[in-house]
Parts: structure tokens; sequence; C-alpha cells
């Protein structure tokens, strides 16, 4: 279950979002349920070793950074939904507990 701030996100992205912030929205979350799919299934990164809690952490900050960066204030709120979905997936991997996201 979301938590309660991503749930009222959800509703809103649900009821105003056109084409291109809900087609970010699932970018974002795709992008992350990936890198922690990845993860799970003991990514290791060439330098750095396997892929720990505090990287997946470390991570969705950048990519949120990066988005806030290369995107406009349309699509933004959606991509942090978006990646705050992926969180959630990560969250049912055994041994992951992810922060959300909120500002």
């Amino acid at each position: 279950m979301p938590p309660p701030q991503l749930q009222e996100d959800l509703r809103r992205a649900k009821q105003f979002g056109d084409f291109r912030q809900i087609l970010q929205l699932g970018i974002m979350a795709g992008s992350m349920g990936t890198y922690c799919a990845m993860a799970g299934e003991g990514l290791i990164v060439p330098g750095e070793g396997p892929v720990t809690v505090d990287m997946l952490n470390s991570f969705s900050k950048k990519l949120l950074a990066e988005t806030r960066n290369d995107f406009d204030d349309h699509v933004f709120p959606y991509q942090k939904v978006g990646l705050n979905l992926g969180i959630m997936e990560c969250n049912k991997l055994p041994g992951i507990e992810l922060d959300y996201i909120y500002r």
C-alpha cells in the first residue's frame, strides 16, 4: 500500500495529467523499478561492487535532480510520482527499504 502522500499525488496525477506527463511518470517508475530489479538479481557496479540500499537511495535522488534540471515544471511533479512508484516496487524486494522523495 502506498504511503498517504503518494496516494494523494497519484490521485492528482490521474485526474489532471496529460499524455506527456503520464508518459514521464511511467518512464521514471520503469527506470527506478528496473534498476532495483537488477540490484535484486545481484547487479555489480564496476569499481564499486554490489549495489546497496545506500546506492539505490543515492541513485533515486540523482535521477530526480537530473530530471529537475532537464524538464520544466509541467512534467516534473509527474516524474516525482513515477520515481516514488518505482521506489514502492523496490521496497517489495527482500532487504530493500528505500526512502520516498516528496520535495
